[in-house]
């Protein structure tokens, strides 16, 4: 009974003067209210007690446009989705919006701003002072909304365009670097001093900054660096009242070549660091107006840089200073090198506006395409865009500051963009990677089921891929790296579509691997696996080389011995030879043996008798000599051409013309003696042929005798014809002669024919197949 309900009534009437209709609510795990309907969308402020509509007019990414909110769901990650009726589907982060984005208002036209926020500085009232460029100079409260200048000598309406702020070295004065000239601003006395020195010729002032010893050292837009010694013109009663000479302290700093000055700065020594657009950076000692080290594309490694154009330096510890131009470079001041060099994430293609470091030690980099957070140690980049709540991200050179608090401020293109880094709740725990989609030869496949197999296959022709991933995560900051085991030596960092293309593949099993890392570098509990074998064409496989390796085997195997069988047929063919030359000279050793025996009995009793046997030993020691000689002639490669064997025809035909009264003649077709003959056919060839001719020379008593060589229909043809008394076939069948022609021809596979008649002739006529 003691329990009570408590009611509250809230009523939208007083922020919505159209009709509305609330048709629900939704609470987010931080608890945050949120209510939707007709022409209704806001949150419930705990705090206040009250509601707060969100703003209904589309002006960029950043808001929305809705007559009715149908729906409205938070996910995971705590961003919540909207569903309107008329402009489709929104999403944002309300615990994530870490940047907020000051459009300056143009005090003439009473319109949003163009110019590009240039320059910032807190000045001693708490108030922020910004310079824009077509727009003059503007002061903000700490809510960032506009108040006036209150600077005496400024118009309101028509103030200088402030290209640089900054205060003096003894924090009296507020320098501001104008188009063109130089301008202080005295807080304490309340008023301002313009100075244009004839000799700076009416250029714009981008930079102005006090050095340790009070010299004012100034950029320009394009004739370098100047220098306003204290010693010649001090800032004394007679400056602030308007009457003092300065012309004769500014002279030009000629060490510096004639260019665009986009930074300076002092560091803790005293030193002057001086950035420019296109000759690197220059450290100068301003105690003798020496430069000390020089940073650039043509220095040694220990002060080189890959880009000449410098926008930012700042003092990141005692011992290192950090340069950006087109990349990071720490340089150690003690070594007096540059011991790290970080190049910009080519995912994001971008140059270098502006820098600042954090109290965490973080580097916050603006470029022409967002900001980065870098870590210096782990070299990770974490980047901010449209997407993260920045209205404008195209950053303007130089355009940073770091107020008192902490806070960072970055001078866009029409505004500029303020947020606390210790706000910027990034660091959390990178997701596991999922394999989102899958292309062979550019055609997609079914992701789902892919994954499920132990490994992809693909076919040799097929063998161009891209894998897309991602950490299905909306908003988290992360980054994904990926490799493919057997292609990459090192991980690759993923670029700005999450895809990993391979347009060639050869042959072989691979591991595709992918991960995601914090923004402190730590990676994911897991690494996303995918294995992929390309198999290989048939003639890589192991079968076809098994195969191959088979042939190549057998075909040694069949080529040694067919080798073997040629050096077989060959001792064979020796050996016949030789079987045969002994078998002649056996013969013809018995036969002068048994002649020299007979001459032997008869010298004293038969004179003539003895001449005979004498003339056979004669000639049985000629044909063995013949015999020998035409066995060596046959064994030498160099006569295996048929005009070889032509030729000791002819050279035989020869003796026997000038031992015998007979003339021989050759008849020769080009077949014939473009023939090939191995050893065997061209000894027993020769053989038959020196027989038949020494038969025909010897017994026939023929006048003429015909050689013919023929070829026809694969045979070979020898016919040796003669015009002597011929023979009785039947009576001389038992001849020596011609025994040993017919076994001669038998050898090489050829018929013999003999045909005489008595007194007609004889022919003799070898055919042998080719």
């Amino acid at each position: 009974e003691n329990d009570h309900v408590v009611v509250e009534k809230y009523s939208l009437s007083p922020l919505i003067k159209n009709y509305y209709e609330i048709s629900g609510f939704i609470q987010q795990k931080n608890g945050t209210i949120w209510v939707k309907g007709l022409g209704v969308f806001g949150r419930f402020l705990e705090k206040e007690r009250q509601f707060q509509l969100v703003y209904n007019g589309y002006e960029n990414e950043q808001s929305i446009s809705y007559s009715r909110v149908n729906n409205l769901f938070e996910d995971r990650e705590e961003n919540i989705w909207i569903a309107s009726n008329t402009n489709g589907l929104y999403e944002f982060n309300p615990a994530a919006q870490f940047f907020t984005n000051v459009r300056q208002i143009n005090r003439g036209t009473k319109a949003p701003g163009d110019g590009s926020m240039m320059s910032f500085i807190q000045s001693k009232d708490k108030t922020l002072l910004a310079g824009a460029w077509g727009d003059g100079l503007y002061r903000f409260d700490s809510n960032y909304n506009m108040r006036p200048i209150n600077i005496r000598g400024f118009s309101e309406t028509m103030a200088p365009y402030a290209w640089s702020l900054s205060y003096s070295h003894d924090s009296s004065v507020i320098w501001m670097g104008t188009q063109p000239g130089i301008l202080a601003f005295n807080e304490a006395r309340h008023t301002s001093v313009y100075y244009n020195p004839r000799i700076m010729q009416n250029r714009t002032v981008r930079q102005a900054v006090e050095d340790m010893y009070g010299n004012l050292w100034m950029g320009t837009q394009s004739l370098g660096l100047f220098k306003w010694t204290v010693q010649k013109a001090r800032l004394d009663d007679s400056f602030w009242q308007g009457n003092a000479k300065c012309d004769d302290a500014v002279t030009q700093y000629e060490a510096i070549p004639s260019t665009q000055v986009q930074k300076i700065i002092n560091d803790k020594k005293g030193n002057v660091w001086v950035g420019t657009s296109g000759y690197g950076a220059f450290v100068i000692d301003p105690a003798n107006d020496k430069v000390i080290l020089h940073f650039g594309m043509n220095e040694p490694a220990e002060r080189k840089l890959l880009w000449n154009q410098v926008p930012a330096i700042l003092q990141y510890d005692d011992s290192t200073m950090v340069i950006a131009a087109n990349g990071i470079y720490l340089f150690n001041i003690n070594q007096q090198k540059i011991v790290t060099t970080i190049k910009i994430p080519e995912s994001i293609p971008s140059l270098i506006s502006a820098m600042e470091k954090d109290k965490n030690g973080y580097l916050w980099i603006s470029t022409t395409n967002g900001i980065f957070r870098l870590n210096p140690r782990s070299k990770i980049f974490v980047h901010f865009d449209r997407v993260d709540g920045i209205a404008n991200d195209l950053f303007i050179v130089a355009a940073s500051y770091t107020l008192p608090d902490g806070k960072i401020i970055f001078g866009a293109d029409n505004q500029f963009v303020v947020f606390d880094p210790m706000q910027v709740r990034i660091n959390e725990p990178a997701p596991d990677v999922a394999i989102a989609g899958f292309k062979l030869m550019n055609e997609s496949l079914l992701v789902d089921s892919l994954v499920k197999l132990n490994r992809i296959e693909l076919t040799p022709k097929n063998n161009s891929i891209t894998i897309a991933f991602s950490g299905l995560s909306y908003c988290g900051t992360y980054i994904i790296k990926y490799k493919l085991e057997g292609i990459d030596k090192e991980w690759k960092r993923a670029d700005q579509f999450n895809q990993a293309i391979y347009s060639y593949l050869p042959p072989g099993q691979y591991t595709f691997m992918v991960t995601s890392q914090d923004a402190e570098g730590n990676p994911s509990h897991n690494v996303t696996k995918l294995v992929i074998k390309v198999n290989p064409p048939f003639w890589k496989t192991w079968w076809f080389l098994g195969l191959a390796v088979f042939v190549f085997v057998a075909l040694l195997f069949w080529v040694d011995k067919q080798r073997m069988q040629k050096v077989r047929a060959t001792e064979s063919i020796r050996t016949r030879i030789a079987t045969s030359l002994t078998e002649d000279m056996s013969n013809s050793l018995s036969s002068i043996n048994i002649s020299s025996e007979l001459a032997k009995t008869k010298v004293d009793t038969d004179k003539e008798r003895t001449k005979e046997y004498i003339a056979q030993i004669s000639e049985t020691s000629n044909r063995m000599v013949q015999a020998m000689y035409d066995m060596v002639w046959s064994i030498d490669p160099k006569n295996d051409t048929m005009l070889n064997t032509i030729d000791r025809m002819k050279s035989f035909a020869v003796e026997i013309e000038s031992l015998h009264d007979i003339d021989i003649m050759f008849d020769i077709d080009e077949g014939a003696a473009d023939l090939h003959l191995d050893m065997a056919h061209r000894y027993e060839l020769l053989s038959v042929f020196k027989e038949a001719i020494m038969n025909a020379a010897k017994h026939s008593i023929a006048k003429h005798i015909q050689v013919s060589l023929r070829l026809k229909n694969s045979k070979f043809f020898l016919l040796i014809e003669d015009d002597g008394r011929g023979f009785d076939i039947n009576k001389a069948a038992l001849g020596r002669g011609m025994n040993d022609m017919r076994r001669r021809a038998a050898d090489i596979k050829a018929l013999l024919h003999i045909e005489s008649e008595e007194n007609t002739g004889t022919i003799v006529k070898l055919e042998m197949p080719v």
